[in-house]
């Protein structure tokens, strides 16, 4: 429903804070992969980890267009 043109403007804001919050989310499970990752000793524990906060990276990367890397 249009209400003095804002209803597309509603729809926008809608999809973009959903989007956002992706990213967030992607970042978020970045973030606990990489803290896990660094306090196991587990050798393949600690890589399997390390390759899940890869995966996450890698499909936050494309759904955002740019490098965004988030390492320490």
């Amino acid at each position: 429903m249009l209400i003095n043109g804002w209803a597309p403007v509603c729809a926008m804001t809608r999809a973009t804070v959903a989007m956002e919050q992706r990213y967030f989310r992607l970042e978020q499970q970045i973030e606990r992969c990489r803290r896990l990752a660094s306090m196991m000793t587990d050798d393949d524990v600690r890589r399997s980890l390390e390759e899940l906060a890869d995966e996450y990276e890698a499909q936050l990367t494309k759904q955002r267009g740019a490098g965004f890397m988030l390492r320490h």
